[in-house]
């Protein structure tokens, strides 16, 4: 992706998407495209309601999710939200977060010290999400098994059809 200034992905011989590689990394059109340009965590529902401006997925394990729409919502009766894990905010659960996200009670599960950035996986109910979080000199990570908010910016969501 760094020596192309546009891109197309192929899905056995069928082109998915073409654009730049930061259009196909921050708005993939499908399942296959998100995954195949890096990682993406998706939570996937039943769309139990939808508005103009929200859509309500009730999401197995987790619960209901009211989401801010910021474009088209495909039509479909079961959607997947997805997201990278470098937009999802980490707190400790005690914490108040930022009102403009989504946020999701979850446990430390697992983390990786990987330099620029600490890699977590975490437990949302029955689901596995992965969060990245920039390293700071001073920064405590959170430690294992440890209860923790996470946050998901609602214009980062991407809606994709499962």
């Amino acid at each position: 992706m760094t020596t192309a200034d546009r891109m197309a992905v192929l899905d056995r011989g069928v082109v998915q998407q073409i654009g730049t590689p930061t259009t196909l990394f921050d708005y993939p059109v499908n399942r296959f495209v998100a995954d195949f340009v890096g990682t993406m965590n998706v939570l996937e529902g039943q769309v139990r309601e939808r508005r103009s401006d929200s859509v309500l997925l009730a999401v197995e394990g987790v619960g209901e999710l009211h989401l801010p729409v910021t474009g088209d919502i495909p039509d479909s009766a079961r959607l997947a939200a997805s997201f990278r894990p470098h937009t999802v905010q980490i707190e400790m659960a005690d914490g108040t977060g930022d009102a403009r996200y989504v946020w999701l009670p979850a446990v430390v599960e697992a983390s990786e010290f990987l330099g620029e950035f600490t890699r977590y996986q975490l437990s949302v109910g029955e689901q596995r999400l992965t969060a990245d979080q920039t390293h700071m000199a001073g920064l405590s990570p959170f430690p294992i098994g440890a209860p923790v908010s996470v946050g998901l910016e609602p214009t980062q969501i991407r809606l994709l059809a499962t």
